[in-house]
């Protein structure tokens, strides 16, 4: 999970970054934290099962944390 939420949170926050100006830059760092997120979706889903929460921001509450999980089969076309 802390690869997810390091995901979620570059995601979230590379638009407000100013030390890097550089669009493509940008646009290369976004997309590998969506790899990630997804690689780590697939290894959870590997380790743990298919309904496991699904989380594509970072928890603002403790009501975040607990996320309901996804219907069987779900997690892999989100992933994708």
């Amino acid at each position: 999970y802390v690869m997810e939420y390091a995901s979620n949170l570059i995601l979230e926050k590379i638009d407000a970054a100013t030390m890097v100006k550089d669009e493509v830059l940008k646009d290369r760092l976004r997309g590998e934290a969506l790899f990630l997120r997804g690689l780590s979706h697939f290894y959870l889903a590997s380790f743990f099962g298919e309904e496991i929460p699904y989380r594509n921001a970072i928890p603002k509450s403790e009501s975040d944390f607990f996320g309901a999980p996804l219907a069987k089969g779900e997690m892999y076309g989100k992933i994708v």
